[in-house]
């Protein structure tokens, strides 16, 4: 299923905004805990010398309409279009 350019924004939104989530937990589940899973935790999913610095910079009040036509996925629907 597609998904993987919607998982922040979602997440974000469903999550942290509507109170399930703290921004910290948010960060854990989506960076730190799947980069200790792969084994590649302290070099990624942390923000320390040493690490790879990926980082995303969110406008927390932004909104976005899903159109896959416009994202990076080789998928023509999502099941959040619109």
């Amino acid at each position: 299923m597609p998904g993987l350019e919607t998982l922040l924004p979602l997440t974000y939104t469903k999550g942290v905004l509507a109170g399930k989530l703290t921004l910290d937990e948010m960060c854990m589940k989506l960076s730190t805990n799947p980069a200790k899973i792969m084994g590649l935790y302290p070099r990624k999913g942390a923000i320390t010398v040493g690490a790879d610095a990926d980082l995303a910079i969110i406008h927390p009040n932004r909104a976005h309409k899903v159109v896959p036509s416009q994202m990076e996925t080789n998928a023509d629907w999502s099941p959040f279009e619109g």
